[in-house]
């Protein structure tokens, strides 16, 4: 019973990490395009299509991650059974759905302090180089 039970805390623990991980990342790539964010809100983009431009892209990296990983996952899963299980494998499609959701769902909880920063942003302070 308590095996059960550590199995779900480790995929919650294993979660909050890959979503911390994700916002590091994504707060990397706000700080490198920093003066491109600069230039597009001078030039008049408002906060919500600078936010809309990170969050779309932060979604479809998460869902190519997800596809993926879904895709790696079979052929390992595949791979194991036969090595070490001598037995075949079937692949449940009703997870599919899941995986993604899962994914974009840590891309998204893991962008929103990036996003934040990204509004926080003056333009011209970015383009005076401050």
């Amino acid at each position: 019973a308590r095996a059960a039970a550590a199995i779900p805390v480790a995929s919650l623990a294993i979660l909050v990490v890959v979503t911390l991980c994700v916002a590091a990342t994504m707060t990397g790539m706000a700080f490198e395009r920093r003066y491109d964010i600069g230039v597009m809100k001078e030039l008049g983009a408002g906060e919500g299509t600078v936010v809309r431009l990170f969050m779309v892209e932060a979604a479809s990296m998460a869902l190519a991650g997800g596809l993926a990983g879904y895709g790696l996952g079979l052929v390992l899963a595949a791979w194991l059974g036969r090595q070490v299980f001598h037995t075949g494998f079937e692949a449940r499609w009703i997870v599919f759905p899941f995986v993604l959701a899962v994914s974009l769902l840590v891309a998204l909880v893991g962008t929103i302090f990036p996003v934040r920063l990204l509004q926080r942003m003056h333009p011209a302070a970015i383009l005076r180089g401050e």
